[in-house]
């Protein structure tokens, strides 16, 4: 089939993308399909990054609709704080002392999840130059999750 790609690089984050603010993207971004000869898309991929008040995350996403083997994708998140992302967005000072403070007792310090059923191994996603590799099997990472003072995990790990 055809494949399409875009990759998009700069030394600098795009901060406050088309005016949203408390959002920062991170490069590279990268986006691919391949088209099958009717037209129709059977693979699609993406990589990329972004910001939101402090907390950063990375996804790959990976999905042929020919090949299930091949469907695989991988997160990241670091310094999660549910009240920073709102009042980030909101763009509210005084949010910090009354909603805000509440959902920051909602935080995750780092979340890792990745997903390959690919038996031989891990898989490599390029698009259009940009490299991310996902390892192979389930695997799940959580440090120091906070939920409301409800759920406390200070470090789980789950490999499949």
């Amino acid at each position: 089939g055809l494949k399409i790609g875009l990759s998009l690089n700069s030394a600098t984050p795009w901060v406050h993308p088309f005016g949203v603010p408390g959002v920062t993207v991170l490069f590279p971004l990268a986006i691919g399909m391949t088209i099958s000869p009717k037209l129709i898309p059977s693979s699609f991929s993406l990589i990329g990054g972004m910001e939101i008040g402090g907390t950063s995350g990375r996804v790959t996403v990976n999905v042929d609709v020919t090949d299930f083997s091949e469907v695989a994708f991988r997160t990241e998140i670091e310094n999660f704080d549910l009240g920073r992302i709102v009042t980030s967005i909101a763009d509210c000072n005084q949010c910090i002392t009354g909603v805000g403070k509440t959902l920051s007792t909602a935080s995750i310090d780092r979340f890792e999840a990745s997903f390959n059923p690919n038996p031989l191994g891990e898989t490599v996603v390029t698009v259009a130059g940009v490299h991310s590799v996902i390892p192979a099997g389930t695997n799940l990472e959580i440090e120091n999750l906070n939920i409301w003072n409800i759920i406390r995990v200070v470090k789980a790990q789950l490999n499949v």
